[in-house]
């Protein structure tokens, strides 16, 4: 049907027009291709006439532009498809498209190739400047609580809080909200190691320090018979310091092993023509997946004896009473868990840097608030309760009303031992 110009001979033939008397067109022979022939086309081109002035050109397709390959429809004739995405073309008459390395995908044209965009907050954009300030707001909010604690460190509230303890806190609060910043800093081998280590310790700080400063009202109390095994943890600072030791070294110890045997590395997630999301992974294999779930569980243990003391703990009047706080610390905390690590493993965008960082500011915020409001708002605004007569009064009037309350621990405040009955 469409001829065959490699087992055939052709004459070229010009049809020309006739004048009004000749009637219909002529054909006149300019050429012939000779496919024996050396050469096998020859044509007289000096003997065609066109229609118009400009010279014709004949064929069934014009050359497809690069962006587009060819799609062969018929013998010595195709279609110009535009490329798929994440492909390219970059000559005229191109018969494939090129697919674009990993990194990278097609520009609009399909004419090359362009670095795909990393979709990290990062402290430029608009939600990381966010991130940054409510973040020093709390870094401020927590120097501040630092300072009065300390300008009050000699006076009955701030010693019957365990001021030392009370500092510990403050430090691995302010230690949390440094790490919301550093979390839009740019991940790197050295950064997701460093992360990884500061937020697991930082947080097992804190709450090691709410779980001994509940057991502590809980072992007073005579809450069951469980708090009062650990009443000897409680006696005196330097036994409470050996506690919170033993507790974090437990935790050092599993968070050494992990950095030493699996430690956590910088990971690519690649979605494919679309972005580019750098994350901290925070192991590679089944040994570093058990350190974190022991991490984890360790974490939450001591978690979770701490919101359930200080729930059983509820119901001692206010004036002896910072368990109610904790609580309050504690069910914050958790709720931020459940928030954040289903999103953590289960998305791989922007907006898990988003949840990780509101989660830890909403955290701590809270726990800021919760641990320190009502004794500040006593230390600058209510000063004659920050007295030993007012604090003597609310102890008595406390033991004259409760049976329990007669076996709580008084001790002198200027001894420097912390007093249960203050809090």
């Amino acid at each position: 049907m469409f001829g065959d110009p490699l087992s055939a001979s052709y004459d070229i033939i010009n049809f020309r027009s006739r004048s009004a008397t000749e009637g219909a067109r002529k054909k006149i022979r300019i050429g012939v291709w000779d496919r024996e022939g050396t050469p096998r086309l020859n044509l007289n081109v000096s003997g065609l006439q066109w229609k118009s002035l400009s010279t014709q050109f004949s064929f069934c397709s014009s050359e497809c532009l690069p962006g587009t390959r060819k799609e062969i429809t018929e013998p010595c004739c195709w279609e110009c498809k535009k490329c798929l995405p994440g492909t390219i073309s970059t000559d005229i008459g191109s018969t494939t498209c090129t697919k674009c390395d990993p990194e990278t995908r097609s520009n609009e044209g399909h004419t090359g190739c362009e670095k795909l965009p990393i979709v990290n907050i990062t402290f430029t954009t608009a939600t990381g400047i966010s991130i940054t300030l409510v973040a020093f707001v709390g870094i401020i909010l927590t120097l501040l609580v630092c300072g009065t604690w300390v300008k009050f460190y000699n006076t009955p509230i701030v010693k019957a809080s365990s001021r030392e303890i009370s500092l510990l806190l403050l430090f691995g609060i302010s230690a949390v909200f440094i790490l919301a910043v550093l979390e839009l800093a740019e991940p790197s081998k050295s950064l997701c190691t460093a992360a990884t280590f500061w937020r697991y310790f930082a947080l097992n700080i804190c709450i090691t320090v709410l779980f001994l400063k509940t057991m502590r009202i809980a072992s007073v109390f005579e809450v069951d018979k469980v708090a009062q095994l650990f009443a000897p943890c409680y006696k005196n600072l330097k036994t409470q310091i050996v506690f919170l030791f033993v507790m974090n070294l437990t935790a050092l110890s599993l968070l050494a092993l992990w950095i030493v045997l699996d430690p956590p590395r910088r990971k690519k997630i690649i979605r494919s023509d679309e972005y580019i999301f750098l994350v901290c992974k925070p192991f590679d294999t089944n040994i570093g997946l058990a350190l974190f779930i022991t991490v984890c569980s360790y974490t939450l243990i001591v978690a979770h004896l701490c919101t359930y003391y200080a729930f059983k703990t509820r119901g001692i009047p206010e004036n002896f009473n910072e368990t109610k706080y904790i609580g309050f610390s504690m069910y914050i905390l958790l709720l931020s868990s459940i928030a954040y690590y289903p999103v953590a493993f289960a998305f791989d965008s922007w907006y898990v840097t988003l949840v990780s960082c509101t989660t830890a500011l909403i955290t701590w915020f809270g726990l800021l608030g919760c641990m320190f409001g009502p004794k500040l708002f006593i230390l600058l605004f209510r000063p004659q309760q920050n007295s030993m007569q007012s604090v003597r009064s609310q102890v008595m009037n406390f033991s004259f009303n409760n049976v329990t309350a007669t076996r709580v621990f008084l001790a002198p405040i200027d001894e420097g031992v912390p007093n249960v009955a203050l809090e």
